[in-house]
């Protein structure tokens, strides 16, 4: 995928701690996946034996699955299918099987965000040069354009039905793409967990562009620490605006200061709002999302730069065992950053 898709969130610098783990070796394993950077630092006992072929091995099968930038891909055959209606079983069962986890959790955040979280999106963020095909330089916004791609616009446009075997993908009219990309980077995080505590790796660091899973303590024994970048146009990879413990959890950001463009000096940003067809620029800069699952914490991140401040926190606040840390622009412009409760002590500013 290209990396200017995926490089839009906040990255997350991994900072040091302080005890050593001396019965493990810590080992750093990275790569590119997804247009961005994949690190992996895993604690391996004698026994486990993960290696980057392994690593790079599963990226790849969760790319054929969901990756919008495969012509080949599970998904992209889905779009380009001039059927309504879609043979999944006719897939390898382990693609099927990732495309559905995205799929499920996607349809799930669709439901929680009321629609602010649409994966069906995709023919707006082409047309507004944020996809495989990117940007015409001639491009010039069209509201009546925008209007016609609205009516391909509509999660519950798409069914799943049919047991294992006979699983078929209904669209109700021809036109309608998913897009999984605000979902399956926080899945690859997941799946490489999986990998790992499949080899009874249990201390580890995994970050996928930004997404990140963590679990029990780095090689000084201490519990990891992340920082969240400064959300501002021109901070660096490395600016840390805060730093977060994290503790057998995941972390997903979502950010509109670094993908982004300018036409007839408007600034136009890569969160497409489903609800107006437009790209989304509101006071919300930035969202952190902490839950377990780091694919829920990456559909639920994108969901709130497109809902705005008010909204995202009356949605974060009916969530069980999802905290959040929303960095936004106060009424003077000035950088404020607000977290709700299950997460303000592990701040440090």
């Amino acid at each position: 995928m290209k990396a200017e898709n995926w490089l839009v969130t906040c990255c997350f610098a991994i900072l040091g701690c302080a005890s050593l783990q001396s019965s493990l070796t810590y080992t750093a394993f990275e790569g590119q996946t997804m247009g961005t950077y994949y690190r992996v630092v895993a604690g391996m006992s004698e026994q486990a034996n993960l290696s980057v072929e392994q690593i790079d091995s599963k990226l790849v099968r969760i790319n054929d699955a969901v990756s919008t930038y495969i012509e080949n891909s599970l998904i992209s055959q889905f779009n380009h299918a001039a059927d309504t209606i879609f043979a999944l079983d006719e897939w390898d069962p382990e693609l099927v099987s990732f495309f559905e986890i995205n799929f499920n959790v996607a349809k799930d955040v669709y439901g929680i965000s009321e629609g602010y979280f649409d994966p069906t999106v995709l023919p707006l963020v082409e047309y507004w040069g944020f996809g495989s095909r990117g940007r015409d330089t001639a491009f010039q916004p069209d509201s009546a354009v925008v209007d016609s791609l609205a009516s391909l616009v509509g999660f519950d446009m798409i069914q799943m039905k049919g047991s294992e075997g006979e699983r078929v993908l209904i669209k109700s009219k021809p036109g309608i793409e998913l897009d999984f990309s605000a979902v399956a980077k926080g899945f690859a995080v997941d799946a490489l967990a999986e990998l790992m505590e499949s080899q009874q790796i249990t201390n580890y660091l995994i970050d996928i562009g930004g997404e990140v899973r963590c679990r029990g303590v780095n090689r000084l024994g201490n519990t990891w620490v992340i920082g969240i970048n400064t959300p501002a146009e021109t901070a660096s990879l490395q600016d840390v605006e805060l730093s977060v413990t994290v503790k057998n959890r995941s972390v997903a950001t979502s950010g509109n200061y670094r993908n982004f463009y300018e036409l007839n000096g408007q600034k136009y940003s890569h969160t497409i709002n489903p609800m107006t067809g437009f790209p989304e620029r509101n006071q919300l800069l930035s969202v952190s999302i902490f839950t377990e699952s780091c694919t829920l914490a990456d559909a639920m991140a994108t969901a709130c730069m497109s809902m705005g401040l008010d909204r995202s926190r009356a949605m974060i606040g009916k969530q069980k065992k999802v905290e959040a840390v929303f960095i936004y622009a106060d009424d003077s412009g000035k950088l404020t950053y607000e977290a709700t409760p299950g997460i303000r002590s592990l701040i440090k500013e």
